[in-house]
């Protein structure tokens, strides 16, 4: 999965804290990024639960964990990137399951595109480059 810039950053400046503490406590450095205090990757129930306290705090709609994948290839599709890019960092093996599972989804992009053709500079100049019509009928 491709990360931003941002992240990296921030990804190389905690692997380097952490190289750093291994060192000074004399601990191996843990392969995970988010690790409890004794270096184990979290569990998955409390990830849950960590989750979803800020939601019933802040009054939102309680959404399963699983739902954030969901979002970022919304927001993806919606920020127009490729089907093909969405694809890679879903990890699906076809295309056609990025279709069938977003493909609602494009259709509002397409309806977009297709509003592009009102715009009256568009017009104008594909009217500009249509034949003249003598010039189809005598061919």
């Amino acid at each position: 999965m491709d990360k931003s810039d941002q992240l990296l950053a921030v990804l190389k400046a905690d692997k380097t804290a952490a190289a750093a503490e291994a060192l000074r406590t004399g601990t191996p450095v843990s392969e995970y990024v988010f690790t409890s205090k004794n270096r184990k990757p979290f569990e998955s129930s409390w990830v849950r639960k960590i989750f979803s306290n800020p939601l019933k705090t802040s009054g939102l709609r309680a959404v399963p964990f699983h739902a954030l994948r969901h979002s970022c290839a919304s927001a993806l599709i919606a920020n127009e990137a490729s089907l093909t890019y969405v694809k890679g960092q879903m990890g699906h093996h076809s295309i056609n399951v990025t279709v069938d599972v977003y493909g609602h989804l494009i259709l509002s992009a397409n309806r977009a595109e297709v509003n592009k053709l009102d715009d009256e500079k568009l017009l104008k100049s594909a009217t500009q480059t249509q034949p003249e019509k003598n010039r189809i009928e005598s061919s």
